[in-house]
Formats: C-alpha cells, sequence, structure tokens
C-alpha cells in the first residue's frame, strides 16, 4: 500500500472575531475600529468622560488624541491579553 503523500505548503487560519462594545476592553488590549479593520490601536488607558456620563476617553497608542466613544460602540477586538469573560 502506498504511503500518505507529504503535505506540502502551510495554512494559515485566521479567527474572526465578532464586535464587543468598547467598554468591555481594558488596558493593553488591542482592537480595531469596524471601518478600519487593519488598523490595530493598543489601548494605554480607559476612563470615564468628565462631562459626558455617556461617553468613554480611550487613550489608544498610535493616536495623537484620545478617542471619545459611547461604551456601547462596537470595536473589533485584534489581541485580549487577559482571559475576559464576554
Amino acid at each position: 500500500m502506498p504511503s500518505a503523500p507529504t503535505p506540502r505548503g502551510f495554512i494559515v487560519a485566521v479567527p474572526i472575531t465578532a464586535p464587543v462594545p468598547v467598554a468591555r476592553l481594558r488596558t493593553k488590549d488591542a482592537f480595531a475600529l469596524p471601518e478600519a479593520p487593519d488598523d490595530h490601536l493598543v489601548i494605554r488607558s480607559v476612563q470615564a468622560h468628565p462631562t459626558a456620563s455617556t461617553r468613554l476617553i480611550i487613550d489608544a497608542q498610535g493616536k495623537g488624541a484620545p478617542l471619545t466613544m459611547h461604551p456601547e460602540e462596537p470595536v473589533l477586538p485584534r489581541w485580549v491579553p487577559a482571559n475576559p469573560k464576554w
């Protein structure tokens, strides 16, 4: 009986992640905005907006100014170092 052929090359698996609310992300998590899925941002800090109670201030590495976002705004998680309970 002939042996099975030796596989050549490799397979690349890319997980497709569902959007999550930005409020679920924490410091050091990486995410992308749905309109720019290849632009990964790493969170330096997340804090409540001082005057707009329905907004968060997200300081992201690579952005000149912090992002102001609604807590339920969907983002694409790219790398989460901790084990989140989504």
